[in-house]
């Protein structure tokens, strides 16, 4: 136990063998989850330690921490309107491990959500209201390294009703399909919607949920989406046609997340609700 309050996201790393972990009192953990392969050790005695200090450096609640695909920088976005990056690409260098290595000031409200692309060129987050925003990170990697700046921002998709293919109310979740062709984003205004991440353009909207839309997933092979929201259900969707393939009801009170299994091209699904059950479909 590192975290003194509640703890809001938990990630693997791109090979598995760390896991970050981030929540309400403004601190991040990355944990060993393989063991620190002592061998004067069991393998009991080696899970779970963390692999360095807890990063400190945000003043507001961590929504949600992600790994770049390298493994070498985690991104997190705040309640302080801040998106930070840190290295945590070597552990047995002490002065750098940990660091922040630069921070993308948004100007806006709480930070609900982001996600890498697979490039790493970018990261597009969600703020607290509905807006979702494009940031240029090897912009910000090669002009502001340790520095805070707002000047990364390529695009923003802008909240209705300025923007009349805008989501209404706060973004919970942002995902991109194999290959970043398209961004999935799903909102308290109980729509999901698909994006050209290249232009910022509506691609589809999907309808159906009576409630808040928590969580959302592209199926591996990007033919179907899952979707969990406050109404208990979980919907899956064809990505093309934007309609309901099927309801799958099941939870007893609010459904907060789904996720795709990847060993077997997504045949299972797995949920997590309110009411203390993990599901799997």
């Amino acid at each position: 136990k590192i975290h003194r309050n509640a703890v809001y996201w938990c990630e693997f790393s791109p090979n598995s063998e760390r896991l970050a972990t981030c929540g309400h009192d403004m601190c991040i953990g990355v944990w060993d989850v393989a063991g620190n392969s002592n061998p004067e050790r069991s393998v009991s005695e080696n899970q779970g330690k963390r692999i360095n200090q807890v990063l400190k450096g945000h003043t507001g609640w961590v929504m949600q921490v992600r790994w770049c695909t390298t493994a070498k920088y985690i991104a997190s976005c705040s309640a302080d309107k801040t998106i930070k990056l840190w290295n945590v690409e070597d552990e047995s260098n002490a002065l750098r491990w940990g660091m922040i290595v630069t921070t993308i000031l948004t100007e806006h409200d709480r930070v609900m959500s982001l996600v890498w692309s697979s490039d790493m060129t970018r990261i597009v987050s969600a703020a607290k209201g509905g807006a979702i925003h494009f940031w240029n990170v090897t912009l910000q990697l090669k002009k502001f390294t340790g520095k805070e700046s707002a000047d990364a921002l390529v695009r923003t998709i802008l909240p209705a009703p300025k923007n009349k293919s805008g989501h209404f109310q706060d973004v919970n979740r942002l995902c991109f399909n194999r290959g970043d062709r398209q961004l999935l984003s799903c909102s308290n205004d109980t729509m999901l919607k698909t994006w050209n991440p290249r232009t910022g353009r509506l691609l589809k909207n999907f309808e159906g949920h009576h409630d808040h839309v928590m969580s959302c997933a592209f199926s591996p092979d990007g033919i179907k989406i899952a979707s969990a929201s406050h109404d208990r259900t979980i919907r899956i969707w064809d990505t093309t046609t934007g309609q309901t393939l099927s309801v799958l009801e099941g939870h007893g009170n609010i459904v907060y997340d789904v996720v795709f299994s990847t060993y077997d091209n997504g045949k299972l699904l797995l949920s997590a609700g309110h009411d203390g059950a993990v599901i799997v479909w």
